[in-house]
Parts: structure tokens; sequence; C-alpha cells
């Protein structure tokens, strides 16, 4: 069994939360482990009788226990094991990571704690959970309604916890833009400046940015506050440019920061906030690239000097780039943050692949310039289908990243099992519903076929122009074998597994369907337009399977407010199939003599798209995928 000498640097109830998520094996031997404070990094030194512990903080002794499991499960016991030390120190002083609670999905207290766990055995100090309404804020009755928003007490609990594991949860909100499920709401009409941004100016405004600073700075332990700030793109576009007339932005922009900052120091938080309006405002192309001169502007010294600065960047494959959009933050600010991505907002799909590819580069560039805090995003676009936990390779590799010298695919696979009880290849497996033959790995970002194949209406077909006819579907047929074995090989995350299996397993009988579809109707085959009957009341069986499988994955992480966006979602591509069934039957009988659906002409999507790659489309989004007729506002 194992024993712990002397005091140990986290609480006994959460260390024994930690040694049940590594499944330490403690029966099959007697262990003795000691813990010992060090000057920096974490040791581990295996003596005849016990195991001596080194550590800096306690989250790195948190690390230094699953490091410990890792070496002990191979031999099962002290005895024969390898008894070289482990030394280790991070290249970064704060490694942290985001979580968007803002798109629907609102992780429960419970994950929130599950999550903190994983994360400390890792190495991870920091936690921010992205709320832009999703908290509740005191005499503002519309702001996060019925949005599942955080408790004071639920606040309380997840930092309570987070103390205890001596890591620090950062509120992490939004001050000017990304408002939108707030503004809509007629109670805000007087602080909107456009339908996402507020009213920079208006003493209304502040009113409402200072109860959100208060709200962060009474319940939350932590004296930094993450202010957002980003992708502001119609910053003084819309009420106030008929208020005001046009101003430079950059000169809105700064008077805002400069107002927010103030209320930030009047409850003593230290701000930080997304930089990328800075390099669009001061941009030739308006994107957020090097190609300005920041230093060059005025009114960039009147920025607020107490200000941290995140550069954030979840795209480029060039470590080149990286190196560049850092040395323009030093002309900003001396204390630069860098944020990755860890991808999982293209639907229910993850792509840990990408992440990793792309997150290589930055990092290196993150070394080379001395950048000493990173964290990793998680944003959930779209709805927050995909689960927060399928992200774990990814944040194994930021870990593995930040504390070891050298990094081989067989640390991170080994790492990866003794941290989460799963298989890394299977993991990474979940990726390659989206990277078709066209979209090799490590894949072209934002490309999620697994989204739009999926929920395109069958008789529409939009998308059918890019479908390879008689391939796609054997693809995903061969992909739903290997993720149903992958679901028996990982018990413990089935309810991640399965409902990506049961996506390509619909997907290998409705990616092509459409296509034949119409060429049986052009070719006036009734024939064969019947054969197609059978597998449409397979898909409709399959579809409620998977329902209530995206169902479960909800429930297992989140709050219930947000699951009834994919229950309607669902519905409707149930309802959809049922009447294409239904208009098929009636084809056949002779009920109807044309299916007008059937009768458009099929368009690419996108027509400026690589014929070569046709699969190969960017960021589709529900609203667009649904239907060619408008379906958000007229």
């Amino acid at each position: 069994m194992i024993q712990f000498i002397g005091r140990q640097p986290i609480e006994n109830e959460v260390l024994r939360h930690l040694l049940e998520e590594i499944a330490f094996e403690s029966e099959a031997y007697t262990c003795h482990i000691r813990a010992v404070q060090i000057e920096k990094g974490l040791e581990v030194h295996f003596n005849e009788t016990e195991i001596v512990i080194g550590y800096d903080h306690p989250i790195t002794y948190a690390r230094a226990l699953a490091l410990v499991k890792e070496r002990l499960s191979k031999k099962k016991g002290l005895t024969g094991i390898d008894r070289t030390p482990i030394k280790q120190v991070a290249k970064f002083e704060s490694l942290g990571v985001m979580i968007d609670c803002s798109r629907n999905a609102v992780l429960k207290v419970e994950t929130v704690k599950q999550f903190m766990r994983y994360l400390a055995l890792m190495g991870y100090k920091t936690l921010q959970l992205y709320t832009e309404d999703t908290y509740e804020l005191e005499g503002y009755p519309y702001f996060g309604y019925m949005r599942g928003s955080y408790k004071k007490e639920e606040i309380k609990e997840i930092v309570d916890y987070a103390k205890k594991l001596s890591m620090e949860v950062i509120p992490c909100i939004q001050t000017l833009a990304h408002l939108g499920a707030t503004l809509r709401w007629r109670a805000f009409e007087e602080v909107m400046d456009c339908e996402n941004t507020l009213l920079v100016g208006e003493e209304k405004t502040y009113e409402l940015i200072e109860a959100m600073v208060k709200h962060a700075a009474t319940h939350f332990e932590s004296r930094r506050i993450n202010i957002g700030m980003d992708e502001a793109h119609n910053l003084g576009l819309g009420k106030y440019l008929k208020q005001h007339g046009y101003r430079e932005r950059i000169e809105i922009m700064v008077e805002h920061l400069t107002r927010v900052v103030e209320i930030c120091r009047k409850y003593e938080m230290k701000p930080m906030m997304w930089s990328d309006m800075f390099f669009r405002l001061l941009s030739v192309s308006g994107d957020y690239d090097a190609n300005c001169d920041l230093g060059a502007h005025e009114v960039l010294a009147k920025l607020p000097k107490d200000i941290q600065i995140i550069f954030w960047d979840y795209y480029n494959k060039q470590e080149s780039h990286y190196n560049m959009i850092l040395e323009q933050h030093k002309k900003l600010s001396n204390t630069t943050l860098f944020a990755g991505g860890a991808w999982r907002w293209r639907g229910i799909v993850p792509d840990n692949t990408f992440s990793l590819y792309v997150s290589e580069q930055a990092l290196r560039a993150c070394v080379k310039q001395g950048i000493q805090e990173i964290f990793v995003t998680a944003w959930g676009d779209n709805g927050g289908e995909c689960a927060t936990f399928a992200i774990l390779p990814s944040l194994v590799f930021y870990a593995e990243r930040c504390y070891e010298e050298v990094l081989r695919e067989e640390v991170l696979a080994s790492r990866f099992e003794t941290f989460t009880g799963a298989t890394w290849e299977d993991f990474l497996l979940l990726d390659s519903a989206n990277h078709l033959p066209d979209n090799p790995s490590p894949g072209r970002c934002s490309v999620n076929p697994s989204k739009y194949l999926f929920f395109q209406d069958v008789l529409m077909g939009l998308f059918d122009k890019h479908v390879t006819y008689s391939e796609t579907n054997a693809f995903y047929a061969e992909l739903a074998q290997e993720l149903e074995r992958a679901v028996v090989r990982n018990p413990k995350w089935k309810y991640i597994f399965m409902p990506i299996y049961l996506n390509a397993k619909i997907l290998s009988l409705k990616s092509e369907m459409g296509v034949r579809l119409q060429k049986a109707y052009q070719d006036k085959n009734r024939e064969a337009m019947a054969s197609y009957k059978g597998d449409m009341e397979t898909l409709i069986q399959d579809l409620r399977t998977y329902h209530q499988a995206i169902r479960k994955q909800w429930k297992m992480e989140n709050k219930m407010s947000g699951l009834e966006i994919q229950d309607q979602r669902m519905g409707g591509l149930l309802t959809r199939m049922e009447v294409a069934r239904e208009t098929l039957e009636s084809y056949i009988k002779g009920e109807i003599d044309t299916i007008e659906e059937l009768e458009y002409e099929r368009l690419r999507f996108d027509c400026n798209l690589d014929e070569a790659a046709p699969l190969s489309i960017p960021g589709a989004w529900w609203h667009e995928i649904i239907s060619p007729n408008r379906v958000g506002r007229t």
C-alpha cells in the first residue's frame, strides 16, 4: 500500500482524488512517499525503501505523483524498478488552460473540479473559465438569463477547490465585444453599439463593466482578470458612429481600455487582454498580422502600463510567423502572454492533430522569445458540441512540451495513458472524421465534413457537389469500424467516443445519399430510388441513437442549459429525414411527378475552393449548412 511520510503539500481529500484519477495501484506493493521542498522544478529519487519527491510548487508535486505512478506501473512496485532520478524544470513560469463556458455548454462544477485534477497532474497552474455572460450579475437580471450562469456559491466552490490544489482560477470576461447573447435583450439597449459590441463612452456601459469587475473581485481570490476585448470588428461603427461621427478606431479602443483599466485598479485587479484589435486597427490588411508598425502610432503610447497583453494564434504553421508577431508585441508590453488553441470548435469532432502541429511551432518561438506565461484555449463555437475532455491529447502535449527537454512520441503516448487511462492513438483517431483523403493529417484548420455532411439536408444537398462519388461512404464505413473498436478499448471515455463513432456510421450511408438520389431521379430510375428507402429507415434509427449519445455526453460534462439547442438541431435533422422518406415513397408510388429539391443543379458551396480538395470546406456553421434560405435575421 502507499504510505505518505510527513506533511504533504496537498490536502488529504484532494490528494486522494488525484490518486484515484491516475488509478494509483497501491494494493500490490508497499511504497513510502516522502515530500521535500526544493528551489526549482521537480525531482523524484527512488531509494531502497522510499520514494522522495522534491517540488517547488504543489502543482509540480502533483505532476511528480503521476510520474511516480508511471514508473511504478511498469514493475508493480519498487523491486526491480528503474531507479534513474527524474528531474524536470518548466520552460515557462506558468502553464494554463481557458475553457469556453459561453457557447451554450457551461461546465458543471463537478466537471470543473475533475478537469482541474487532470490539469494539476499534468503540471498546469492556472485555469480560466471563459464567461461572457454566464455568471449571475447583481442588478442585471437579464445578464446570462437562462444560460446556465454560475451562481456565486458555485464560483466559491470552484475557487476553494482550486485553492486546495494551489491552482489559480482567473476570471475571464468580455468588456467590449462578444456580448451578443447579452445585448439581444432590450434591457441593454442603452449600452449597445451594435449587435455584439458595447457602446464606448456611454456611462451606463461603464456601470455595467464596473459590476462585472466588482463581481470578479468579490468572488475570485485571484487578483488577475482577463477583460477580453478581442474581435471587436464593429467598434465605433454602430450607434457610436451616429452619435459622434467617424473617429480613428484605435483612439476609441485606447480610450475605452483606459476607462476599463481604471475600474480594475479601483478593485485592485490586474487586467490582461487579447491583443488582436491593436493589430487589426493598424494593419494594412486589417488582419491580425505583422504587417503594421505598432511603434509608429502615437496613441499606443497612451496604453495603460499595468496591463498584460495576450497574443493568441491557433492557425499558423510557421515558427517564423510567431517570432515576427511576438517581436511586434514587445512594442506593446514587456509581459506578453501566449495563448494557443486546442481545436474543439468545429463540431463534435476535435482536431488534436492540427493543434499539436501548430502549437509546436508556436512554443518553439515562445521559448526563443522568452515568453514566461502560456495557456491553451478550448473554444466551443457554434454550440459547444465537442466534449471538453476530447482535447486531452492537446493538453498533455502542452504539458510535456513545457516540462520535458526532448519530447518524443513514445513519451507522449506513455504520459497520456498515465494521466487519462486511455490510448494516445485512439484519442487522435477521433480527429479522423474530418481528415478525408483530400485533407490529410495534420489537416487544414477549420475543415469539418463530419458536421456539414451530417447536418446537410439529404434532398437539398448543399454540399453534394463536393462529394466524391463512391469514396466518401467507404471512408466513413472503415473509420466507423476503427472507432467501434476504440470504444471498447477506452471504457472510461466511452461517452466521448460513442457520438463520433455513430457520426461516422451515419455518414457511411448519408454522405453520398443525396448524390445517388439525384442521379437516380435524373435517370428516372424509380427502382434505384426505391432501394434507398431501407437506408433511410436505418439512418432514422441511427440518428435517434446518436441523439441519445450526444445527450449523454452533454449531461456528463455540462449543465442542462444549452442542450435544447442540440435537441432542436437533431429534431430538425430527423424530421427532414422522415420528410425525405415520405417524399420518396410518394414519388415511387406515382403520387407526385417531381421532387422539386432534386430538380436544382448542384453548385459548389464555395466557388473559390480548390477542386482537387473538394471536401476541404472551412468553417461551415450549422445555420449555413441546413439550408440556402434565410435562417438568421431577415
